[in-house]
């Protein structure tokens, strides 16, 4: 059984501006490193064999600084655990997507999925991340910190049928995953 421990990044500079990043790469943000390498306390008592994240500047960023400050390898980036992509609301703040995208966000809030304008379709999005985890079989790791996104988390508990549930920067959750590629469901754990 392949344990994988998800987390959200840390806080990049866009969170700090309230605007929505999908696949745009802004870097974290001082607060974002600080709360990586705080996070790395908690994190080191878990015995991760090693650390991959998204391609994502954010995701990469913070685990660059948890696998450096934990002395722990860091595998090459997987794509398929990038955020989904924003359309139409990248780059935008929350205030001028309500604007412009009356309910939108009270929606996703409420934990509805929505489809993005421009942007990538629920659908297509949660297969890609459930794909991604296929990757996993062939690391011969047992015990892995995955960085990724608020959306993966979200599509993968959507994948298992699960409510949604927030996750701030470096909240995260334990995955569970047997030989055959099936992903189940772990106890939530925030770590910061």
């Amino acid at each position: 059984m392949l344990l994988i421990y998800l987390v959200r990044h840390g806080e990049s500079t866009w969170n700090a501006e309230r605007r929505w990043a999908g696949q745009a790469n802004p870097p974290l943000s001082a607060a974002g490193r600080e709360q990586a390498l705080v996070a790395c306390e908690a994190l080191g008592k878990k015995g991760f064999d090693a650390v991959v994240s998204s391609s994502l500047r954010r995701a990469r960023e913070t685990a660059e600084i948890v696998a450096s400050q934990l002395n722990l390898p860091l595998l090459a980036p997987l794509p398929d655990f990038d955020e989904r992509h924003a359309g139409a609301i990248s780059g935008l703040t929350s205030n001028e997507i309500a604007a412009r995208y009356p309910g939108l966000l009270d929606a996703w809030r409420q934990g509805n999925l929505i489809e993005i304008p421009e942007g990538e379709q629920w659908d297509a999005f949660t297969k890609r991340v459930i794909r991604g985890f296929q990757a996993f079989e062939n690391l011969g790791a047992q015990r892995i910190l995955l960085v990724a996104h608020e959306g993966v988390l979200r599509a993968v508990a959507h994948h298992l049928k699960e409510p949604h549930q927030k996750h701030g920067n470096l909240q995260g959750r334990w995955l569970k995953m047997r030989q055959s590629g099936l992903l189940l469901s772990a106890a939530q754990e925030d770590i910061a």
